[in-house]
């Protein structure tokens, strides 16, 4: 069969059009989406961050327990994964040890916000919940480092996906700590109260309170989270309780709701109940406004003017003294861990792909390659010249700004190990200055020796479509430049 003149040529002449002589394949944005009332919560209660007015920050001694633990047990200071990490507060200091962060959260304008920041010198990025970790070698992880983030979790899951991506003798680091303690009962009374009430008016508007009661429960008193399986971490994890000697931490869970989560303390599980210096604070009235209206919950309920009245008039013009309650959990992976299987190494790395071109960003796209990756247009009659990592990064992002909110179902992959290669069928739909997108992608994939890279990729896509979409692309890329 001939094929029509377009099919054949429009690789060469999208090239021409984008960067005179280059190309590469289009791809699409990956939508994560979380319940409004967990998204409030999480960055309104639990995400605390140096930015974060009215919220403590953790200190050095902090950090300092944290890496004398993983020296010790470890020792080695390759990758640490930042889950839930928000606009990652604390990724400059996990770089100050570790030769690579990896920043993980749900919401992708956090992540962008911590690449915007952060750069990319020892820094990836990646939008993806906890329990999420397919893109994630088995095995390649150092420290998992999760700060207030465990409570929103499904505990089994996470964990689980957390132990497989930890290497043997790797660390579990998990803390949680936001709310205050104050020294004088009548003002911590106040306090309570309004975190009660908050909490009704949440539990009444979430869309799933059982989920959203789940969540409020684990964070309540000594923070119950993080169960331990014993064939995944090694027996004597510690669960360190800071500063608790007047009370765990204070959560929005009415004293009248009943909750059925279960204890995740293990048998052989270490508590230490531990007074340390450097959480304290001394504030005054304004400083527990500026606290309290920290929380979501605050604002959203109807008695909090009559409740915040009484606080006014407890403290006055007075000194407000207390101190920040603080849980610490350090685990250690099992050092009888499975090493990965090629055939896994492959599947992470294949699913970190598809990631990638989610993710429409071309640190992510190119994530998966290795640096003498090639691009190869199909079919073979094309004559197009294979694309190298360079070419592509000059030319992806001038895809990206004409290509906009793409849509991308994949239909079929087929992953074949023992040949070290994969295949997948998807559809990718966008807007464009010029018209609608919608293209569709037979994509042949190998992996290196390794399988913890593509090295290799050969592509074919719609020419009926393109035959069209090629020539209004042509004459908008001709306009600007006229323009």
């Amino acid at each position: 069969m001939v094929l029509p003149e377009s099919v054949d040529n429009y690789s060469k002449r999208l090239d021409k059009a984008l960067l005179g002589k280059h190309t590469c394949t289009l791809y699409d944005a990956l939508k994560r989406r979380e319940s409004d009332i967990l998204v409030q919560l999480r960055t309104g209660m639990a995400r605390v961050n140096s930015n974060l007015k009215g919220r403590p920050s953790a200190l050095d001694v902090f950090f300092q327990r944290l890496f004398n633990y993983h020296h010790s047990h470890s020792g080695h200071f390759g990758t640490v994964h930042d889950v839930g990490a928000g606009n990652g507060p604390y990724a400059h200091i996990l770089r100050s040890k570790f030769q690579h962060v990896i920043i993980s959260d749900v919401a992708r304008e956090n992540v962008v916000l911590a690449e915007d920041r952060l750069g990319y010198d020892g820094f990836s990025y990646r939008a993806a919940r906890v329990e999420e970790g397919n893109d994630i070698t088995p095995s390649s992880i150092d420290m998992v480092f999760a700060t207030n983030v465990m409570h929103f979790c499904d505990q089994p899951l996470a964990m689980s996906v957390i132990a497989k991506q930890l290497r043997p003798g790797g660390t579990f680091a998990c803390a949680a700590f936001g709310a205050a303690q104050f020294e004088d009962p009548r003002i911590q009374d106040v306090y309570t109260r309004i975190n009660h009430s908050g909490g009704r008016t949440l539990l009444q508007k979430g869309e799933d309170p059982d989920k959203l009661l789940a969540v409020i429960a684990r964070t309540q008193g000594k923070y119950n989270v993080a169960p331990l399986d014993e064939c995944l971490f090694l027996p004597g994890a510690q669960r360190i309780h800071l500063n608790m000697e007047n009370g765990g931490i204070t959560a929005p869970l009415p004293p009248d709701v009943q909750v059925n989560e279960p204890v995740y303390i293990g048998v052989d599980d270490i508590e230490a109940f531990v007074q340390e210096e450097g959480w304290s604070f001394v504030t005054d009235l304004e400083g527990v406004k500026e606290h309290v209206l920290s929380f979501p919950f605050a604002r959203e309920d109807p008695n909090f003017g009559e409740l915040w009245q009484e606080m006014e008039e407890v403290i006055g013009d007075h000194p407000v003294k207390g101190s920040w309650p603080a849980k610490i959990i350090l685990a250690t992976r099992s050092t009888t861990a499975t090493m990965p299987t090629p055939a896994e190494k492959q599947t992470a790395t294949l699913n970190k792909f598809i990631e990638g071109w989610k993710g429409w960003t071309p640190d992510g796209f190119l994530a998966s390659w290795s640096e003498d990756c090639a691009q190869v247009t199909l079919p073979f009659s094309s004559r197009v010249a294979p694309r190298t990592r360079a070419i592509t990064e000059e030319l992806f992002p001038k895809l990206m700004s004409i290509l906009t909110n793409f849509e991308l179902t994949v239909h079929n992959v087929i992953h074949d190990p023992a040949q070290s290669k994969a295949v997948m069928y998807a559809i990718t739909t966008a807007d464009s200055p010029f018209g609608p997108y919608k293209n569709e992608h037979a994509c042949f994939v190998w992996f290196d020796e390794s399988g913890e890279y593509v090295n290799r990729i050969e592509e074919m896509l719609d020419g009926v479509f393109m035959k069209h979409f090629l020539l209004k692309l042509e004459a908008y890329i001709m306009g600007k430049e006229e323009a």
